[in-house]
């Protein structure tokens, strides 16, 4: 579950890198998304039983999940700024010829 709600995180990250014009309503629609998966994630583990019973506590007091998660989105971070650069790099070049 840790894994389905770090690509919910770089998912709504990367939905709020590449559409620049935000306003009230889209910026609570991706909160939405986060918040939804908490939610989500705590009701499973609080009302159903078996393989989600109890996971959603101690999967959050696992310090090195919080480490996990900002590598990857600053990963995602990482490689969606060098992508813009080449990208611009190749059109220029391209436009050049």
């Amino acid at each position: 579950m840790a894994v389905y709600g770090v690509c919910i995180f770089v998912a709504n990250f990367q939905l709020a890198i590449r559409f620049n014009t935000h306003t009230l309503f889209s910026t609570l629609a991706l909160l939405a998304g986060v918040v939804a998966y908490f939610l989500f994630y705590g009701l499973a583990s609080k009302f159903l039983s078996g393989q989600v019973d109890h996971l959603f506590i101690p999967t959050f007091k696992i310090q090195l999940l919080y480490v996990c998660i900002f590598f990857c989105l600053a990963q995602t971070y990482v490689i969606d700024v060098i992508y813009g650069y080449l990208m611009g790099k190749y059109t220029k070049f391209r436009n050049e010829k």
